[in-house]
């Protein structure tokens, strides 16, 4: 999302190619909106850019914990 918003709205040389574009379902998922602590929004037919660091959004543990798999555990301690 932080490229596509970061081009320019005019595409780059004189080929007529077409401006880039995000697909993004509005549908309801629960692995989408649930496991967000601010869930993505949509004005019309933009997305707006989460204005946080890194990807921009901030992951909700205890939602990502509600769809944890048997022998599956999410451990935010252990890196790599």
């Amino acid at each position: 999302m932080q490229l596509l918003a970061a081009l320019p709205v005019t595409p780059f040389g004189q080929t007529g190619a077409e401006p880039a574009l995000l697909e993004f379902d509005r549908g309801y998922n629960p692995l989408r909106e649930g496991v967000l602590a601010t869930p993505l929004t949509f004005a019309g037919s933009s997305v707006d850019v989460p204005p946080g660091p890194g990807l921009g959004v901030e992951v909700d543990e205890d939602a990502v914990r509600g769809h944890e798999l048997d022998g599956c555990h999410l451990d935010s301690t252990r890196s790599g």
